[in-house]
């Protein structure tokens, strides 16, 4: 188990060239044996592995070209041709290479049906956004990142107002409608490498990589209007309350981190919603509540 998390760790993230020659080398390796034995020993099996990496660390095509490669190699790596005449030789050659493309079809599907599952178990159904797990898991690497090397981030926790009002006038599949349109929102006004996840019923948050306070208020500010004109132009009467901490330094953990944010979002909900209120960690200051005027006028004039 070692020895494959090594391997595993050596191969991860290396360019498709790069992987892609490794396994053109132990080919040859795996040839060179061969004509050296010639067909007293048995090596096709270890063509697999050159197979294997390519299919899985690469990608499809380049696991497909190394089958038909190894399939080649063997057959000149044994001198088949000698043995069996050229017409078995041929045979054997084709039924080699038939199973090697085989063997990498098996190995791209499988690496394929993981991610897919991965992703499944990372992503909420509803919005496709992240659920509270995969954002957990997201949120603990960036506080190891932050120990490391000192980069601020903030995270904002927002909650859709009057949600439940949108149910219950306009149904379950209208109250769904809003929460994808929050998350496509988000989604286009945050960079690419920040993050939103759902992480209750009505409730998201975002992770804003190398954001200090001023530039996620920023953000937000214009999250949050495109959310406004959104929900204005289909009526839904409902806006958002958001609370939002910058960390220049670390908090202990995960669950520290989303319990500071969700305090900070829960005094916008008792000072009378539809706004920000963003806080530095541990500057020991009160935090300074931002009103969004236009969300808070939109917001009073839907129906």
């Amino acid at each position: 188990m070692r020895l494959y998390r090594q391997v595993h760790g050596f191969l991860e993230g290396k360019s498709p060239g790069l992987l892609f020659a490794i396994s053109l080398a132990y080919i040859a390796a795996v040839a060179a044996l061969d004509w050296y034995g010639g067909a007293t020993f048995i090596l096709s099996v270890f063509y697999l592995p050159a197979i294997a990496i390519s299919a899985w660390y690469a990608n499809r095509a380049l696991g497909y070209a190394c089958a038909v490669l190894a399939g080649a190699s063997w057959t000149v790596g044994t001198r088949a041709w000698e043995v069996q005449g050229i017409e078995v030789a041929s045979w054997n050659a084709a039924i080699a290479i038939g199973t090697f493309l085989v063997v990498a079809k098996l190995v791209a599907d499988l690496k394929q049906t993981m991610a897919r599952i991965n992703e499944q178990a990372m992503t909420d159904s509803l919005t496709g956004a992240l659920n509270r797990r995969a954002f957990m898991d997201r949120v603990g690497a960036e506080i190891e990142m932050q120990r490391r090397h000192h980069l601020p981030f903030s995270v904002a926790y927002c909650d859709l107002d009057d949600f439940k009002d949108v149910n219950d006038r306009f149904g379950h599949q209208v109250g769904d409608e809003v929460l994808r349109t929050f998350v496509d929102a988000c989604r286009a006004r945050l960079r690419k490498t920040d993050l939103v996840a759902r992480v209750g019923g009505d409730e998201f948050a975002l992770l804003l990589f190398g954001a200090t306070e001023a530039a996620a208020v920023d953000a937000l500010k214009k999250i949050n209007e495109d959310v406004a004109q959104r929900f204005n132009d289909r009526r839904w009467p409902t806006t958002v309350s958001v609370g939002l901490v910058a960390f220049p330094s670390c908090p202990a953990n995960a669950e520290e981190l989303l319990c500071k944010t969700d305090e900070v979002m829960y005094r916008v909900k008792r000072g009378g919603k539809s706004a920000i209120e963003s806080m530095t960690y541990g500057t020991g200051e009160s935090p300074v509540a931002r009103a969004l005027r236009p969300v808070r006028e939109r917001g009073a004039s839907a129906p």
